[in-house]
């Protein structure tokens, strides 16, 4: 898990008013080119209450501070949950002008 982490680019964390943490997402990558957005995840008590998009926010700042024309920013969405990610500019696949969205399952 350690390493994991070591290779995070960004990171964003949500606490409750006590400090606990209620939130989190995370930018994965080279850090130049390729950037995915990974972790995004809201304890399911405080969910719709804006905290997972101030947590997008966050992250798509930063990745618009930090990308250049040519860069990869990606992510998978869990099974229903791509309108959400749609709201910040991302697009499902596959489209006519891009593949579609491929995971490798070590079998």
């Amino acid at each position: 898990m350690s390493q994991a982490l070591q290779k995070t680019v960004y990171a964003v964390c949500a606490e409750n008013e006590g400090g606990k943490a209620i939130g989190m997402g995370r930018i994965v990558g080279d850090g130049t080119v390729q950037f995915f957005i990974t972790d995004v995840i809201v304890h399911s008590s405080r969910r719709n209450q804006g905290i997972g998009s101030a947590i997008m926010t966050a992250l798509m700042d930063h990745l618009n501070q930090h990308i250049t024309k040519g860069s990869f920013v990606g992510l998978f969405a869990a099974l229903g949950r791509h309108p959400f990610y749609e709201r910040f500019g991302f697009v499902a696949r596959p489209t006519n002008e891009l593949g579609p969205g491929m995971v490798y399952l070590r079998r």
